[in-house]
C-alpha cells in the first residue's frame, strides 16, 4: 500500500510544480550570490526574468517518492467510513500530508514523510478515506481497522484538506452532497489556499570562522482538525516527548532511505555522463 500512496503523491502536477519552485528559488539565490561575489552586476538585472526548472521532473518525482516508501511503512492505517449526508471529495493531488500535534508555532509541527506526528489523508471514494497516522503520536479508535464517521463537520474538515493541497481542481460525484464543504471553503479560502513560500536568507558563521549565508524555505504545515475517534497521546499533548531526535520518527529508517536516494542520484548522474559520451562519440564518427 505504501508504494501505491507514494506513487500517487509523486505523479501529480502539484508535485512537479513544488519541485520546480524549490529549484527556481534556490537556484536563483545561488546565482545572485555568485554574480555579486564576482562583480557581474549587469547580469543581476536579468535574474528576475530567469526561470529554472527540473528536466524530466515527473519521472524524477515519482522515482524519489517510490524510494521513500519505507518512511511510511510504520504508520497505522485506518479506513474512515462516511455515514453522513456530506460526501468525501478528492483533488488532482489527493495525498495530503498534515500534522495535528499541539504547538503554538508552526515549526513545532514538522511535516514530511519521516516527521513525528505525521498524518496522511487519501480519499478513495465518496464514502471512504484512508487515514494513516503516527501510532506513537495518535490513538485511533477502530474496529478491525475501520472507524465510522457520523458528524458532517468531520467530513468537511477532511475535505478542506483537499482544497489546500489541490493544484487546480477538486472532484466530487454529486455537487448536492458537498455543499457544506464548498460553502466553508468559500468562507476560508484565503487561509486554506496559501501561496508557496519564498527562500529566506540568514547570515551565519561557519565552524572555521568564515561568514556564510543559510538558505531556508519554510515548510507549509497543515494543522488538521481531528475527528473524536482520534486522540493525541499524552506524551505529545503535554510536550513530554523524550525522543532524542524530534525531526524523525525512526532514525534508522530515515538513514536507510537517504542512502537509497544518494545511490539513485549517483547512478542517474553516471547514466547521464555515459549518454553524453556516447553522443559525442557518435558525432566524431
Amino acid at each position: 500500500m505504501s508504494s501505491g500512496i507514494m506513487f500517487q503523491a509523486g505523479r501529480t502536477a502539484s508535485a512537479v510544480v513544488l519541485t520546480d519552485h524549490l529549484t527556481n528559488q534556490f537556484g536563483k539565490s545561488l546565482l545572485r550570490h555568485h554574480f555579486e561575489r564576482n562583480g557581474k552586476v549587469k547580469l543581476l538585472e536579468h535574474l528576475p526574468k530567469v526561470e529554472i526548472s527540473t528536466v524530466d521532473a515527473v519521472m524524477d518525482s515519482i522515482g524519489q517518492h517510490l524510494l521513500m516508501g519505507p518512511l511510511i511503512d510504520d504508520l497505522e492505517c485506518t479506513l474512515f467510513l462516511n455515514e453522513t449526508s456530506e460526501d468525501f471529495l478528492t483533488s488532482d493531488h489527493p495525498v495530503v500530508l498534515c500534522n495535528s500535534l499541539p504547538g503554538g508555532r508552526a515549526s513545532d509541527r514538522k511535516i514530511g514523510f519521516a516527521s513525528p506526528g505525521l498524518i496522511i489523508l487519501y480519499p478513495i471514494s465518496p464514502r471512504a478515506i484512508l487515514f494513516l497516522s503516527d501510532p506513537k503520536a495518535y490513538a485511533v479508535e477502530n474496529q478491525n481497522g475501520r472507524t465510522l464517521l457520523r458528524r458532517e463537520q468531520d467530513i468537511v474538515d477532511l475535505n478542506l484538506a483537499q482544497f489546500g493541497n489541490a493544484y487546480e481542481n477538486v472532484y466530487f460525484s454529486n455537487a448536492a452532497n458537498v455543499q457544506r464543504t464548498l460553502h466553508q471553503f468559500r468562507v476560508q479560502s484565503d487561509a486554506i489556499r496559501v501561496a508557496r513560500p519564498d527562500v529566506s536568507e540568514t547570515a551565519f558563521k561557519a565552524p572555521d570562522g568564515r561568514n556564510g549565508i543559510l538558505l531556508h524555505m519554510p515548510g507549509q504545515t497543515r494543522r488538521q482538525p481531528l475527528p473524536p475517534a482520534v486522540q493525541v497521546r499524552y506524551s505529545f499533548r503535554r510536550r513530554k516527548q523524550k525522543e532524542k531526535n524530534t525531526l524523525t520518527r525512526d532514525i534508522w529508517r530515515t538513514s536507510m532511505v537517504n542512502e537509497r536516494l544518494i545511490s539513485f542520484q549517483k547512478r542517474r548522474e553516471k547514466a547521464t555522463r555515459d549518454a553524453k559520451m556516447r553522443a559525442q562519440e557518435s558525432l566524431v564518427e
